[in-house]
């Protein structure tokens, strides 16, 4: 177990930057690699799903470290642009 609370947020950003990137589903939804404007009709898993699959797009990786962070306590905001 992690005895602070900056070993807990390192812990999980390790965690989720260690699961690997889901490219199948990145060239399956219509992503760009300039705009990474999202173009198609399949959803963004659940963070839950993202584990489960072991692997998942930019979105779906972030909503899980969101996820985690405010779960041990810390304030999170996604920004999208």
């Amino acid at each position: 177990m992690a005895d602070g609370e900056d070993d807990q947020a390192g812990i999980a950003i390790s965690l989720v930057q260690k699961i690997p990137y889901d490219y199948e589903k990145m060239y399956r939804c219509g992503w760009t690699c300039q705009g990474r404007t999202f173009v198609s009709g399949i959803p963004p898993r659940y963070p839950y799903q993202v584990l489960y699959d072991g692997r998942g797009v930019c979105g779906e990786k972030s909503s899980l470290l969101a996820l985690l962070l405010k779960e041990f306590g810390f304030g999170v905001v996604l920004l999208e642009f």
